[in-house]
């Protein structure tokens, strides 16, 4: 395998030169987790830095970079969920307290 002249842009996500890039571009992405990556040909994009911190991507099925699902975001729906049935009890409790 030649990886001499794999664009590298492309091969860990996005080339600003595209089609007209000097270096060869693959778009098969490699599957393989114990891959040497040095010297695979194919593409090992990185995390897309949108997707993961907020959850979506403004480039949806034209994306470079790879969106993983973020456990991150789930752990802050318990979360709120939580906080909401916490302020439930407080206000129940606040209702309850004694007027004069």
């Amino acid at each position: 395998m030649n990886c001499e002249n794999v664009c590298r842009h492309n091969k860990f996500g996005y080339c600003k030169f595209g089609q007209t890039c000097r270096k060869r571009h693959i778009e098969d992405i490699c599957d393989n987790k114990d891959c040497e990556i040095k010297l695979c040909e194919k593409r090992h994009p990185r995390s897309c830095r949108f997707y993961s911190e907020f959850g979506r991507c403004k480039f949806g099925e034209f994306r470079r970079f790879k969106h993983l699902e973020s456990s991150r975001h789930y752990k802050n729906d318990k979360e709120i969920e939580d906080l909401k049935a916490l302020l439930n009890l407080k206000d129940d409790k606040f209702l309850q307290w004694p007027t004069k």
